[in-house]
């Protein structure tokens, strides 16, 4: 069943369908692709909003800087393109202003020099609690951008590193009381300055090792669920090999959301292909969960036999209009 947020997207693609032939890939994937003269190009914009998505009460805004340019740097990871630009637009209360503009946007820096992005504009206004809308541009020059879409049955489904940790994180940092080990630390660090896999996905592209992919930000079932429907399948989870860290729950680990990670189908043939690569280049950082199906849903196989349709667990993500 679809949220409310993905009808709404149904309803924006159906209006916006056809007109430029620039236009490659429009409304309903991680982000747009338009052709330019040299090449391909990706468009894509994220929200960060106080009392939604952030705490000030226990995120500093450094990181709220961070986070908020790392979720939509995500989104070009998930294309497979290489971040170039990025344009901010700020809604925040008037008292502070300055210096705290002058915070958020020092958690800028670290992802503007790893990936050699340049801010080239953006806006200020006064609002009613700080919010950002991120748009970030990305090069994909005459790659094949990955989607949504391509993947068929007998795929095998991967993802890179851990999930649920960043909702674990969260829940570490709400828990103010608490002395973190590192493994903790870690997690809370995962949930405070997301970090896009954009090697990995340019890995991907290079070597035509994906036929579908996207980033998982609101949620593993959700988010593959969206991945089925939109190549017309259906997916079966291994429950036991997909990787969380210890201290995450099941529900963490399948909706929690915001861990910025890869889940990419992987055609069977360029499955050993993918498992040797990757082992070689980035230390075993894709993992088999499971396994793309001609049925529609998603469901989970235990490692005790018993097998779950994923609409049992209620809500399969983060729901923009519910959550």
């Amino acid at each position: 069943m679809l949220g409310t947020e993905d009808r709404f997207v149904d309803a924006l693609r159906r209006r916006a369908a056809g007109g430029d032939p620039s236009i490659r890939l429009g409304i309903g994937d991680d982000g747009a692709v338009v052709s330019g003269p040299r090449g391909d190009w990706v468009f894509s914009v994220d929200a960060c909003v106080e009392g939604i998505h952030f705490d000030p009460a226990i995120m500093p805004l450094e990181s709220m800087g961070s986070r908020a340019l790392g979720a939509a740097l995500s989104d070009l990871a998930a294309m497979g393109a290489t971040p170039r630009y990025y344009l901010v637009s700020v809604e925040i209360p008037s008292a502070g202003a300055e210096n705290r503009l002058r915070r958020v946007y020092k958690g800028f820096s670290a992802l503007e020099h790893q990936w050699k992005l340049h801010l080239i504009g953006g806006n200020v206004s006064r609002g009613d609690r700080l919010s950002l809308h991120t748009t970030v541009i990305g090069e994909l020059g005459k790659d094949r951008p990955l989607t949504r879409s391509g993947a068929r049955p007998g795929d095998g489904l991967y993802v890179t590193g851990t999930l649920g940790e960043s909702a674990w994180g969260l829940r570490l940092l709400k828990d103010r009381g608490r002395r973190l080990n590192p493994s903790e630390r870690q997690s809370v660090q995962k949930f405070l300055r997301p970090s896009p896999r954009i090697d990995e996905a340019r890995f991907l592209l290079r070597h035509r090792l994906a036929s579908a992919g996207m980033d998982i930000s609101d949620g593993l079932l959700l988010d593959l669920s969206r991945l089925c429907r939109a190549s017309g399948v259906g997916a079966a989870l291994r429950e036991g090999r997909i990787p969380r860290p210890q201290g995450a729950t099941e529900r963490e680990m399948l909706t929690g959301g915001e861990d910025y990670e890869l889940l990419v189908a992987v055609r069977r043939k360029a499955v050993v292909r993918l498992s040797k690569a990757a082992s070689r280049v980035f230390h075993a950082t894709f993992k088999s969960i499971g396994v793309i199906e001609a049925a529609p849903g998603v469901r989970l196989h235990y490692p005790d036999g018993r097998i779950v349709n994923a609409s049992r667990y209620g809500s399969l993500g983060w729901d923009h209009w519910k959550s």
